[in-house]
Order: C-alpha cells, then sequence, then structure tokens
C-alpha cells in the first residue's frame, strides 16, 4: 500500500523548465544591477540572489503565477521592487524582461523596453 502513495505523490510533482533569458530580460537584469552596484556594497549580490531564486522557483512552478496576457505570466522578485514576465512552454521558460514595478506598466510588452 506504501508503494501506490509514493507513485501518486511523485505524480504530482512539476517538471523542472530550462531557463531561457531573452536579450532584453538580460539588459533589465544588468542595467539594474550597476544602478544597485553604485547604490550600496553588497546590494548588486543581493539583486542577483533575488532574480537567480525566483527563476529557480519559476523553473519548477511555472504556473504558480500570475497571467497577464495570452501565454504571458509575471511573478515578483522577493525583496525588489521588479516583476519577471515571462512565458511557459512544456520543456522551457522564455523570460522576457525583468521589470521594475515603478515604470509604467504600458511598457511591459514592448519589445524595445
Amino acid at each position: 500500500m506504501e508503494r501506490d502513495k509514493t507513485k501518486i505523490d511523485s505524480s504530482r510533482r512539476e517538471m523542472k523548465r530550462a531557463i531561457l533569458l531573452g536579450n532584453v530580460a538580460e539588459d533589465d537584469i544588468e542595467q539594474a544591477a550597476h544602478w544597485y552596484s553604485v547604490r550600496s556594497e553588497g546590494l548588486e549580490q543581493r539583486y542577483r540572489s533575488a532574480i537567480l531564486t525566483t527563476l529557480n522557483y519559476l523553473a519548477k512552478h511555472p504556473n504558480g503565477s500570475t497571467r497577464i496576457r495570452g501565454r504571458i505570466r509575471q511573478f515578483p522578485v522577493k525583496g525588489f521592487p521588479f516583476v519577471i514576465l515571462f512565458a511557459v512552454y512544456p520543456k522551457v521558460i522564455v523570460v522576457g524582461r525583468v521589470f521594475h514595478t515603478r515604470q509604467d506598466p504600458k511598457r511591459k510588452l514592448r519589445k524595445s523596453g
């Protein structure tokens, strides 16, 4: 009987997907990291760590986030005023933006940033 329970529990786990950062998302991360690096010692590293933690969470739980339009979802970065905008595909998560929440929300989905 215990064996059956293990099979059921393991089948409920979500598959960890690969993360693909788009060019705009990479630029968003680097610009913010630079801004934090000149503001306070250690803040850039805390920011990068928070981004990495969020991406790792999304790789495991991509559907645990708010859908904002079509396939596009967003998830907040803990401790920083950013949301990660991404699309979920069967084997990969494509990150399009790492968006500062104080920016004009209309700019979120623009390709040029």
